[in-house]
This record gives structure tokens, C-alpha cells and sequence, in this order.
């Protein structure tokens, strides 16, 4: 490979040697001390391969020997130069893209999260970008390790983190931490989030203070994290349902005079590159239609990698508005299917409330759900 590389910086020539007497070119050659490669027997003569300074010095021994030689081919660099000196173009596009090569190693393009379960990547690059990191940073100017404590303070989820430059690709590990409230908290009681009567109750752990049937108010303490035993005293963490009948009030509101929206069906989709850090729009003009908008985004990948290359792409549904006026009845029969959508065992009241611009539905329903919620036990170790 090295000799490869050598002959074709210096240059070489295919010539074919030919005439009565061609086989005595391979004995010269041998004698003067000329080199010859993928040298091969042809109808027409010998093809073989010669370095430029050998085939100047080839031609005086050759002088009268019955022996011409003639050149195939011209390979190799300075030939490749020769040909498009005059080419300026190619000339400064190469020497301009080794320019911006070199400018843009300086700089870190591709950002990876390692080690993350809970915590999603958009959140931590997210924190990243509030404390000053992001893709299109210098990363000369950029010190892991203050970086990475700036992130750990950011993030109160994140227990542990290192950051790593690998060209122009900046991996961040951490480790998330466990949940706080349950490494302060072993012990808890559980409380009644709402008014109810209880229906059913499922204790996994703890000790129950209340019964089926009976009526508790928002606070109550429904399930003791301690429980007395022949031993002594335990504490444990309380888990269980404790189903119960409670009442809501549920409000609802719908206008005379309504505006609508309805899809038109026509759909356009416009695209930003993104190339390291700069993004161009690939679309002319601005959209002022009504519509509504969802974005995506692309991201190039190389062997599993991410690149500095991304497509951002926003999909515009456009709409159009009407307007819609309904009377009292109208109103009160679309409030009432509101109502019937939301879930709940049955309505025990329900009022309807007028005035200039629409109606207001005020029902009080009956729901069963599940009234318990943890709360911490603090124990008082003086006691």
C-alpha cells in the first residue's frame, strides 16, 4: 500500500514496447537498473509500468536497439494536477473545505444521554441548553467537570454524572437517584382526599380505622402506618384501596354565539436543515391561514450514530372557522351530553344558569373512587 501511494504522488506510465526485437526492452531495462511492474504479453507488444524518470532515461538506452516504446497511459498525482491547474474552482473548494473541516472540529455538533430510565433525553438536554450547553459549542471553552456539577444541581433527579468530548461528540453519563420521598419517608398513613362513605376496603398493609358504611370527611385517617403487636410497636409503610361514595360538584359552560373549526383537508408540510448547528428554511414564505401545526424531527444517523445533520419538519392541517348560534334548549341538550361523558354512578342535582351570553350546568354528582392517599408518618422519638 505504501509503494501504491508513493508511485502515485511521483507519477507513472503505461507504455507498450514494440517493433522486431521487443523482447530485448526487458533485458535492458534489467541491465540499465529501470524497474518495471504488471508487466504483460500483448498481441501488439509488451505492456508494462515505468516511473517517469525511468522512462527519460529508457529512451537513450533503447537508441538503436530495434526496440520503440509507447506511451498507453499517464497515472498519478502530478498528472491529476497538471490537468486542472487551470481550474481555480476545484483548487479553492478544496483548500475552502479543509478550511471549514478544520473550523468545525473545533466545535461539538452531536450530543448523546447515557444512563437515563426516568429522566427522558429531552429533559436533560433541555437543562443542558439552560446552563449553556448545546450542540455548536466551543469545546475548547467548555470544562467538564464544572459542567457537570452545574447539570447535577439543575437536575435534583440526577445523582451522579461525568461528561466525555470524543471529537466533536459529547456523551453525558449520569445515574439517576432513587425516589427522595420514599429514602426520607419508611412510614406512612393513609388519609381521605375527599368527603365519602366507605364501600369496600382492601388493606395490603398498615392497621384500618374505619369500617364499611361509615362516612369520613376530607383529613380522616383511614389506615395507621403503626401497629401494636404482643411484641411491641411497628411502623410499616400503609397500602390499600378504601373505595367510597363520594359527591362532586361538576360546573359546565356553553356560549350562545360559537366559533367552530372544521379541517379544509388541505395539508402542507414545510422542512428546516439543520447542518451542524445552522438551520436553513427550505420553504419560501410565511403561512397566515387558519391551521393547526405538529413538528417532527430527523435525525441523519452513521453506524448507529448520531450526525450533525437534522430535518425539522412542521405539518400544517388548515381549518376553517364558521360561526354557530343555538337557543336555550339546544344549549341545555348539548351541556347535558357533556355531562353524561364524565364518570359517575348517578346526578343527584343538577340546575341550569342563564345570563346575555350562554348557560352554566351546576350538578352535584355521586362517584365511587378510591379516597386514599399516603401521607408521611413522623414519628417522635422522644416519645
Amino acid at each position: 500500500m505504501i509503494i501504491f501511494i508513493y508511485r502515485f504522488l511521483k507519477g507513472y506510465l503505461r507504455v507498450k514496447f514494440y517493433g522486431d526485437f521487443k523482447e530485448r526492452a526487458l533485458s535492458i531495462c534489467a541491465t540499465g537498473g529501470i524497474r518495471l511492474w504488471s508487466t504483460k504479453l500483448s498481441d501488439t507488444g509488451i505492456e508494462s509500468n515505468i516511473s517517469v524518470n525511468d522512462f527519460k532515461y529508457l529512451r537513450s538506452l533503447l537508441c538503436g536497439k530495434n526496440v520503440r516504446v509507447h506511451i498507453l497511459k499517464k497515472r498519478g498525482f502530478p498528472f491529476f494536477a497538471e490537468r486542472y491547474k487551470k481550474r481555480w474552482g476545484i483548487l479553492v473548494g478544496a483548500l475552502l473545505f479543509f478550511v471549514v473541516l478544520s473550523v468545525m472540529s473545533q466545535y461539538i455538533w452531536i450530543i448523546d444521554v447515557v444512563g437515563n430510565n426516568k429522566i427522558t433525553d429531552k429533559e436533560i438536554l433541555s437543562a443542558c441548553e439552560s446552563i449553556g450547553i448545546c450542540e455548536g459549542i466551543e469545546k475548547y471553552s467548555f470544562y467538564p467537570k464544572i459542567a457537570k456539577e452545574k447539570l447535577m444541581i439543575k437536575v435534583d433527579s440526577i445523582a451522579w454524572a461525568s461528561m466525555n468530548i470524543e471529537g466533536s461528540r459529547l456523551t453525558i453519563n449520569i445515574t439517576e437517584t432513587k425516589n427522595k420521598d420514599e429514602e426520607k419517608w419508611n412510614y406512612t398513613n393513609l388519609k381521605a382526599k375527599c368527603d365519602g362513605v366507605i364501600e369496600k376496603l382492601d388493606i395490603v398493609s398498615g392497621t384500618s380505622l374505619v369500617s364499611i358504611g361509615q362516612a369520613v370527611k376530607k383529613g380522616d385517617l383511614l389506615v395507621s402506618g403503626i401497629i401494636e403487636t404482643a411484641d411491641g410497636t411497628r411502623y410499616v409503610k400503609s397500602k390499600g384501596t378504601v373505595i367510597a361514595k363520594s359527591q362532586t360538584e361538576v360546573k359546565l359552560y356553553e356560549e350562545f354565539k360559537q366559533t367552530h373549526n372544521i379541517p379544509t383537508g388541505k395539508v402542507k408540510t414545510k422542512c428546516v436543515l439543520e447542518l451542524f448547528g445552522l438551520k436553513i428554511p427550505l420553504f419560501l414564505g410565511q403561512e397566515t391561514s387558519n391551521y393547526k401545526s405538529s413538528t417532527s424531527t430527523d435525525t441523519f444517523k452513521l453506524f448507529g450514530s448520531n450526525l450533525p445533520i437534522k430535518i425539522h419538519k412542521k405539518l400544517f392541517e388548515f381549518k376553517k372557522k364558521y360561526n354557530t348560534s343555538y337557543d336555550s334548549d339546544e344549549l341545555c341538550e348539548k351541556l347535558n351530553k357533556k355531562l353524561m361523558e364524565k364518570e359517575f354512578e348517578r346526578v343527584i342535582s343538577q340546575e341550569f344558569l342563564t345570563n346575555n351570553t350562554g348557560i352554566t350546568l351546576c350538578a352535584i354528582v355521586e362517584r365511587k373512587e378510591n379516597i386514599a392517599v399516603s401521607d408521611n408518618l413522623i414519628i417522635n422519638a422522644g416519645n
